[in-house]
This record gives structure tokens, C-alpha cells and sequence, in this order.
């Protein structure tokens, strides 16, 4: 009854179904293998390069490390560019960072490296974070301290 009706059978809508399903199917397979690579590469041009380099009170160096796209990405805010950097966000995971760099007596930071002049320096075209421990006030209350 339905058939005649509308002049639409089941099978039709079933046939229709099918065709609709594996064409998205197909749709959603294709773009995803082409827009993969292509985002991988731009995240990689956009927040790929970052090294932070940690000095330390000797004047050598005692940590170089790159940082990942993805803790990049934490950092610099969507929709800007590269000149737009979260030092907050910077200070934060390289104040943790920091303490894996050598002995904890001396890889300490005593206090907050944004208002600490001299000790974390961002320098955005060359995508490096220095970290100069020399510049790290002593902490006179226990026996950790910097330079």
C-alpha cells in the first residue's frame, strides 16, 4: 500500500540506503588519508622547531631538548602566530622541566622565571627557550639555589 502511494518501494529506500552509506563511507576513508598528512605537515611547520636549551651557573650546557607539536600547540594560541607565544605556559613546563636537567641543588628555580630578569629568554624566530641557571637567585632558607 505504501508503494502506491508515494510510488516508492522498500527495496528502493533500502537500495538508497546502501548507496548513501558506503558513498560517506568511501567520502569520510578519502578525507581522512588526504587531510592527515596535510595537517600533520602544517602543525609541523607552524609549531615544529622548538628547543630549550638549559645553562647552567658553570656557564655549560646541560640540557637541550626539543619540544614536541603537541606541547607547542599547548602554548601558542590558535588562529595566531608564532609571535603571540604564552610565556606563562612556557615558564610553567620549563620550570618542570628544569629540575631534570642536573643535580636538584642546582637545577632549582627560586621563583618565577617571567619576573626573574635574565634567566628565561624566548627567542620566537629561532624557536628557542634559554634557561641561564647563573641568573637563578639563591634561595637562602634551604640549601638549593642557583648561581
Amino acid at each position: 500500500m505504501f508503494s502506491i502511494l508515494t510510488g516508492v518501494t522498500v527495496d528502493g529506500i533500502a537500495t538508497e540506503l546502501i548507496v548513501g552509506l558506503i558513498a560517506a563511507l568511501i567520502g569520510s576513508i578519502l578525507g581522512n588519508l588526504i587531510y592527515r598528512p596535510i595537517r600533520e605537515r602544517w602543525e609541523l611547520h607552524r609549531f615544529g622547531g622548538w628547543v630549550f636549551i638549559v645553562h647552567m651557573p658553570d656557564g655549560r650546557e646541560g640540557l637541550r631538548r626539543r619540544m614536541s607539536v603537541a606541547q607547542v600547540r599547548e602554548f601558542i594560541p590558535h588562529g595566531q602566530n608564532d609571535r603571540d607565544v604564552d610565556e606563562a605556559g612556557f615558564a610553567s613546563y620549563i620550570t618542570g622541566v628544569v629540575s631534570k636537567a642536573g643535580p636538584r641543588s642546582v637545577c632549582w628555580i627560586n621563583g618565577d622565571p617571567l619576573t626573574l630578569p635574565g634567566l628565561m629568554t624566548i627567542k620566537r624566530v629561532e624557536r628557542q627557550v634559554f634557561i641561564d641557571l647563573a641568573k637563578n637567585p639563591r634561595d637562602e632558607s634551604s640549601d638549593r639555589g642557583g648561581g
